[in-house]
């Protein structure tokens, strides 16, 4: 499959999302729990609040273009990279917050955004934040 010749979005026989007609493609990345022994667990995902049946995934939220500029379609074979991947130290990352996590507390937490992945027991997940540009 070749992202370059082939449409993803047109091929697409199926959706993730809790709405049929939505064909978008997302794609997360899979967190992954080292343990002790030095094995690895595949961590669950879990649905967003008012989303718990979609069993894990993740919410999309479209936010409208600031400054006045115009949203138009992305071209075929479009793709996209968030934040500077070029950075290679902490303070370079600070002034970023593409990527943030939140450790809940209770399904409702959406207060205490760090740059940092939590280092203490989240009662009810780790909420992880990424961020697009328009």
């Amino acid at each position: 499959m070749d992202p370059k010749t082939l449409s993803i979005p047109d091929a697409a026989t199926c959706t993730t999302c809790t709405f049929a007609e939505d064909f978008s493609n997302y794609w997360t990345a899979v967190l992954f729990f080292r343990a002790r022994n030095g094995t690895y667990h595949r961590v669950p995902q879990k649905g967003n609040v008012y989303f718990e049946e979609s069993n894990g995934g993740m919410t999309i939220y479209y936010i409208p273009s600031y400054h006045g500029k115009k949203v138009t379609a992305f071209k075929p074979g479009f793709r996209m990279i968030t934040g500077n991947p070029t950075i290679r130290t902490r303070e370079e990352a600070s002034k970023y917050r593409q990527l943030t996590y939140t450790c809940l507390q209770d399904p409702m937490t959406r207060t205490g955004e760090t740059l940092d992945m939590p280092k203490k027991p989240c009662p009810a997940g780790i909420m992880a934040n990424l961020r697009f540009p328009t």
